[in-house]
């Protein structure tokens, strides 16, 4: 385990600056309030919510906030060397939680709920259960890292179920929640055949909600995608709609390409049955035609299969999980994105596939996510089961979408404008701004 204690006792000293006018600006380094942001896997992961971290940490106005990431030492694999967490996360404090994650791995009780309307019920009954118990064990050997947390200014919560272990004081900090979480994106409610969805999903998310409030109150939450803004979150004004960004310098579109006989599909993401991958397995095996190649990039539980495949047919190419750098240069060699996730609330896969020229083929599960690339022609949404599937790949395979040179650097510089890491946190520090002048603001 790391040793966090000197960086923890320096969250601890922003107290002092709490009775500060923000609008007027810290008078002082030291008065800086603090924001914490709280993750639930180790930094080096590599996948979204590691890269939502470290991007906010990367463009971090450290000069106006104390900003502390908090890891946990649960790390699934590993895409990222500790060079590059180090370069993002200069001027950013980061704090390791051990904790009983590992056990309680979102798309791991994804995965099982996701098999049967039995299996989902016995988890989404065991899970306040397991987490509950977990909460107690990860307080009891992280006291300081506790406490310290517990001092901050303002703490952001990547799964809103991190609440079970936290005690914080609502007069003194504020709790912010995201999207990536049970109570607002319907958690394990995550796929398309369930019974009684929606009225399940609202048991389900009283119940989560009740049983978290009793560590603490969520003030705000952070949406990040238009749909639930749209369709499920009935709040306060107090709540924000801010989309998340992609590196538009690092994910761009390659050279001018020659024609090729080749269309190169492209999966990058969890090899999960919640992230559809299992369907595209299923759907590839009935492909036939010779000009359709896929590339497959991550780590899962269905790895084995991947490899398998793989080995077993020269059109598919298993990569593993890939540097950074690897993983650019992977994009820009690519022509197709496949997105078949059964359930999604990042997706930053997607920005960064757009933002590399690619189009996108995305399940309808995730409808109404990234409706202005649709509308704009290229992106669409597909019924992903397997018979279907099967004849969209076969289409793309003989008639790929016309995305030329042109639209492809089009398409990059609309996300470079809108979608840019750079964007999306000073808009997201500029809300935490207002959050925090009204926490301090009499009734």
């Amino acid at each position: 385990m790391e040793s966090f204690c000197p960086t923890l006792k320096t969250v601890a000293a922003s107290r002092e600056g709490r009775k500060m006018n923000l609008s007027s600006g810290p008078s002082s380094l030291e008065q800086r309030p603090t924001v914490v942001l709280v993750g639930f896997t180790s930094i080096c992961v590599g996948s979204g919510t590691e890269q939502f971290l470290l991007n906010i940490a990367r463009n971090a106005p450290t000069d106006r906030y104390r900003v502390t990431v908090v890891q946990t030492d649960y790390a699934p694999s590993r895409r990222w060397s500790d060079q590059y967490v180090a370069d993002s996360m200069k001027g950013v404090e980061l704090v390791t939680f051990r904790s009983s994650r590992g056990s309680l791995d979102p798309d791991r009780l994804l995965s099982l709920a996701s098999r049967s309307l039995t299996m989902y019920l016995v988890t989404a009954l065991a899970q306040p259960l397991l987490r509950s118990s977990a909460a107690r064990r990860s307080r009891g050997r992280n006291p300081e890292a506790v406490r310290a947390i517990e001092s901050a200014d303002l703490v952001y919560l990547i799964r809103n179920d991190d609440r079970d272990w936290l005690d914080v004081d609502p007069r003194r900090t504020v709790i912010v929640g995201s999207t990536h979480c049970d109570d607002l994106s319907g958690g394990l409610l995550a796929f398309e055949s369930l019974p009684a969805r929606k009225f399940l999903s609202a048991i389900y998310a009283r119940v989560r909600r009740g049983w978290s409030d009793r560590r603490g109150k969520i003030n705000a939450y952070h949406v990040t995608q238009a749909v639930y803004w749209r369709d499920r979150l009935k709040r306060t004004d107090l709540d924000r709609f801010i989309p998340l960004g992609v590196d538009s310098a690092r994910f761009a579109p390659g050279p001018p390409r020659s024609g090729g006989d080749r269309v190169r599909f492209l999966f990058v993401g969890g090899l999960e049955p919640s992230k559809g991958f299992d369907r595209l397995l299923e759907a590839w095996r009935r492909v036939k035609s010779t000009r359709a190649e896929l590339h497959v990039v991550g780590f899962g539980s269905l790895r084995g299969p991947a490899g398998q495949l793989a080995r077993a047919d020269p059109r598919v190419h298993y990569h593993g999980v890939l540097a950074p750098e690897s993983l650019t240069e992977m994009y820009r060699s690519c022509d197709i994105f496949l997105f078949p996730s059964r359930y999604e609330t990042l997706g930053l896969v997607v920005l960064e596939a757009l933002s590399s020229g690619l189009y996108v083929v995305a399940s309808t599960a995730v409808r109404g996510v990234f409706d202005d690339f649709r509308a704009a022609g290229y992106l669409e949404y597909t019924d992903m089961s397997a018979a279907h599937l099967t004849v969209r790949l076969e289409e793309l395979a003989s008639r790929p979408p016309p995305l030329d040179d042109a639209r492809r650097q089009a398409l990059h510089q609309l996300l470079a404008a809108n979608y840019d890491w750079k964007r999306v946190t000073g808009d997201l520090f500029s809300w935490f701004d207002r959050l925090l002048q009204g926490s301090r603001t009499p009734a």
